[in-house]
């Protein structure tokens, strides 16, 4: 089974099955992104999160492993402050 497939088990097991197949009638098709929030309640506090470690040195490598977000976001969220 695929990693897309378990994750749609997943969610089918999370909603439901008459929920699932609302959602995949609604969606059919479509690319949806659910961010994570790694404990934050908000983007807000995750970037100054970022801020902070960044000020602190941490390398932009290393604040995309840390917050699971790709070098480029990283790049977006300093280049924002910065």
């Amino acid at each position: 089974m695929s990693k897309n497939e378990l994750k749609l088990k997943r969610l089918e097991g999370i909603t439901g099955s008459e929920m699932f197949r609302e959602i995949l009638e609604a969606f059919s098709g479509d690319r949806i992104y659910f961010p994570g929030r790694n404990g934050f309640s908000s983007i807000a506090e995750r970037n100054e999160a970022i801020w902070e470690d960044f000020c602190q040195n941490l390398s932009i490598p290393e604040l995309a492993l840390k917050y699971n977000l790709s070098v480029d976001s990283i790049y977006r969220i300093i280049d924002c402050r910065g």
